[in-house]
């Protein structure tokens, strides 16, 4: 299997995405709970308003970190498919996860910029909560697609370690209840499901970028001794 300059940077992905989205928890506090006081939220912005902008800048190229990991992991899903809408699918709920993302960073943009100033009450509880529920329980449900679908054939076919498809699947289930009980109920979701999933993705995708540039250094050594490469490393 050859490797481009592209599949190297697109292999990456993961690795930024986990670095990137994990700093945002770092870089400011939780934001105030969708269902919070309009004086909450604003007394929330005014405090950390360097802080949540600049988490505002590194959710941002998380999401573009994710793209190139959607990218990547499709096309393995390829190489490896029989004419099944699979990859298809995947990459459909993968990008439906990536422009909600987007519109949620968007979103976190205007309230970075001008929630502090120049929006008055209503707008920006109403911003506030749109921005919750685009960011938080729109991503979660398209997500639980695309960690099935590449759970269950990493699983099948060793597309990627098996471990890692069992990771995926479990990280789907929980991103499934966490997005349910926040659409459906009043109930926050168990920290359990919420960050556990998340992490769990994390996990996910860096190892998935971890065992693909391993391959490729496999690959390109192989290529270097003439011998052939394989297409699917399995565990």
């Amino acid at each position: 299997m050859t490797h481009s300059t592209f599949d190297r940077i697109a292999a990456g992905g993961g690795i930024a995405f986990t670095v990137l989205g994990l700093s945002t928890i770092v870089i400011a506090p939780a934001a105030p709970a969708v269902d919070a006081s309009v004086g909450e939220i604003r007394r929330y912005l005014t405090d950390n308003h360097d802080r949540f902008g600049l988490s505002t800048i590194a959710m941002a190229l998380a999401v573009l970190a994710f793209v190139l990991a959607v990218g990547y992991i499709h096309r393995r899903l390829v190489d490896t498919d029989e004419g099944t809408a699979l990859p298809a699918t995947f990459l459909a709920a993968g990008a439906t996860a990536v422009t909600l993302a987007l519109a949620g960073v968007l979103l976190q943009g205007v309230l970075a910029q001008h929630g502090v100033n120049g929006i008055d009450d209503s707008t920006l509880l109403a911003l506030h909560r749109t921005w919750n529920i685009v960011a938080f329980m729109g991503p979660p449900l398209p997500a639980t697609i695309a960690l099935l679908l590449a759970g269950a054939r990493t699983i099948q076919r060793g597309v990627f370690p098996r471990w890692l498809g069992w990771v995926a699947v479990v990280s789907a289930l929980g991103g499934l209840v966490t997005a349910l009980m926040n659409l459906g109920t009043s109930t926050r979701a168990p920290l359990v499901f919420d960050f556990g999933s998340f992490l769990l993705t994390c996990v996910w995708l860096t190892g998935i970028s971890v065992h693909a540039f391993l391959t490729m250094r496999t690959d390109t050594a192989a290529a270097g001794a003439g011998k052939p490469a394989t297409a699917v490393t399995k565990a």
